[in-house]
């Protein structure tokens, strides 16, 4: 039996990036789908070598909701 089969009855949704640039957004859609509605766990199927992928790639991360304005930071790079 496959873990997505074994899952599938007591999680909300499985997610399998196909591409290592795909985890982060997978798991944020991941960590949403679980708290929206009735709160539920869901599963995230990270394949060992898309981690390692991951790992050494550089990724661009979307600034958080309380990050300065990239001005600020620019202003003290200077």
């Amino acid at each position: 039996m496959s873990i997505e089969a074994a899952a599938a009855p007591v999680v909300k949704k499985i997610f399998t990036p196909a591409l290592a640039a795909e985890i982060p957004a997978a798991i944020d859609e991941a960590a949403r789908t679980a708290r929206s509605g009735e709160p539920g766990p869901v599963l995230v199927l990270i394949d060992d070598r898309k981690l390692d992928e991951l790992i050494t790639a550089p990724i661009a991360l979307a600034p958080a909701e309380n990050d300065p304005p990239q001005e600020a930071i620019e202003k003290l790079r200077e």
